[in-house]
C-alpha cells in the first residue's frame, strides 16, 4: 500500500481491517486505519477474538497499550463473535445511543428502507446488551490460548534457568493482558452470541468474571 501512495489517499468513513492476521501486520493495518478514518467513521476489525488468529487480538492490545492508553483516538463500540467496531470518542456515545434505540425505532427504520423486519424474537437488537469497557479486556484474555498456557509453570522443565525465563515471560505477558482502562470508563455493546461463546464450557484458561455474566440484560442497552 505504501508503494502505491496509499498514505496520501483521502480519509474514509468506513475501513474494514481483514488482511494478514499476524500480529505485526494487523497492528500496522490498525494504525493505518486510525490515520485514515474521518470523524464519525467506523473501523471494522475482523477476528479480534478468534482463538485461531491470536495475532489480531494481540495487535489490538498492542495498539491500546502502546499508542492509545486513554482511548482518546478509538473506542470499541460493538463486539460480536466475528467483528469489533471502533469509532472516534466524540461519536461513541451518540452511536451507542443509536444502538440502544433500535428496539423502539428499528422496525420502523427497516420498513422505511423497504426491508422486511425480522420477528420480534429474532431481531438483532434484542440480542445486544451493554457492558463496561473492562469486558473487552477480559474477552481478549480468554481468547488468547498463549495467556492460558502461561498461567502456570507446572509443566515447565525443572531447570532453574528455564523456570526463571518462563516466569519473566509470564510477567511480561500479564502487563499487556486485556486493555488499559481509560480515566473515565465507558460502555460497549456486546452481542448475545459473543457472551455465550465466552461462558461456554472450556477446557483451558480462566472463565469470564461473574460480574460480566451476571450483569448481562439482553434488550437493555444504555451508555454509562
Amino acid at each position: 500500500m505504501r508503494a502505491s501512495e496509499a498514505w496520501t489517499l483521502p480519509n474514509y468513513l468506513m475501513i474494514t481491517v481483514d488482511g494478514c492476521h499476524m500480529e505485526a501486520v494487523a497492528f500496522s493495518d490498525l494504525r493505518y486505519a486510525d490515520a485514515r478514518l474521518v470523524q464519525g467513521g467506523v473501523i471494522v476489525l475482523d477476528d479480534a477474538f478468534h482463538p485461531g488468529w491470536i495475532g489480531v487480538s494481540r495487535a489490538l492490545r498492542d495498539y491500546y497499550h502502546l499508542l492509545d492508553r486513554n482511548h482518546a483516538r478509538l473506542r470499541p463500540l460493538l463486539v460480536t463473535t466475528k467483528k469489533m467496531y471502533l469509532v472516534r470518542p466524540a461519536y461513541h456515545e451518540r452511536y451507542l445511543r443509536g444502538l440502544c434505540e433500535l428496539p423502539q425505532r428499528g422496525r420502523a427504520l427497516l420498513e422505511s428502507l423497504g426491508q422486511v423486519p425480522q420477528p420480534n424474537g429474532g431481531a438483532a437488537w434484542k440480542k445486544v446488551t451493554t457492558m463496561p469497557i473492562g469486558f473487552v479486556g477480559a474477552a481478549l484474555t480468554l481468547t488468547d490460548p498463549h495467556l492460558a498456557m502461561n498461567a502456570s509453570v507446572d509443566d515447565v522443565a525443572e531447570s532453574s534457568e528455564t523456570r526463571y525465563a518462563h516466569r519473566r515471560a509470564t510477567a511480561f505477558e500479564k502487563v499487556l493482558v486485556g486493555l488499559p482502562i481509560p480515566p473515565k470508563p465507558y460502555a460497549v455493546a456486546i452481542s448475545k452470541q459473543m457472551l455465550a461463546f465466552l461462558v461456554s464450557p472450556r477446557d483451558r484458561g480462566p472463565q469470564l468474571p461473574a460480574q460480566y455474566v451476571n450483569s448481562a440484560n439482553w434488550g437493555r442497552c444504555a451508555p454509562l
